[in-house]
């Protein structure tokens, strides 16, 4: 009987600690998401010059400020840093753009069975041709400039800003997505 009155008060222990676990899950999602991180941690980067050498940690800031370029024996990075943005922002909120003529999207590795997924993928495609990249970089361009415009009339400076002022009025649907575009291969003069 001792035995059986243990057993009762390690369950009653092990269902107020799940109740205690439950209960900060549900207020966990029940948070506004922390959208507009400030940086993408990758890990560490090697160093070096002459005979000094310092591992450093590889951050990449956003919204970033200018493009950064990857060999292309280094796509792995690359990757990586897309799969932290993904994971970062909520669905719909990160959409990749992608321009692979010579590997038809096989650069894009993993990422590239999200394809069909509207939310991170606009395009549904790779853009194969000059033709197709000079089209959506028109069209980005112009809705560049239209947010732009939207940033003037709430008194934004940036995309952070904007974002942040619309979470803080409980408007989600008018935040705007964190836009990337992936070109590997690019053609001469560009």
């Amino acid at each position: 009987q001792q035995k059986m009155q243990q057993l009762r008060d390690t369950l009653a222990g092990d269902a107020r600690t799940y109740e205690k676990f439950e209960r900060r899950v549900a207020t966990f999602f029940e948070r506004p998401l922390p959208y507009g991180m400030r940086c993408v941690h990758l890990g560490e980067a090697r160093a070096g010059f002459a005979e000094f050498e310092q591992m450093l940690p590889l951050v990449f800031s956003l919204p970033m400020a200018a493009p950064i370029a990857v060999p292309q024996g280094e796509a792995e990075i690359l990757r990586r840093f897309l799969y932290r943005l993904l994971f970062c922002y909520p669905l719909g909120k990160c959409q990749l753009y992608a321009y692979d003529p010579h590997h038809f999207g096989g650069t894009l590795g993993r990422l590239s069975c999200l394809m069909d997924v509207e939310e991170v993928f606009p395009q549904k495609s790779v853009l194969l041709d000059e033709d197709h990249l000079k089209l959506l970089i028109e069209r980005l361009k112009r809705t560049f400039l239209e947010l732009h415009q939207r940033f003037v009339q709430v008194q934004c400076r940036n995309w952070r800003e904007y974002n942040h002022k619309m979470r803080l009025a409980k408007e989600p649907r008018m935040q705007i997505p964190y836009r990337v575009l992936l070109c590997f291969d690019l053609p001469a003069g560009c």
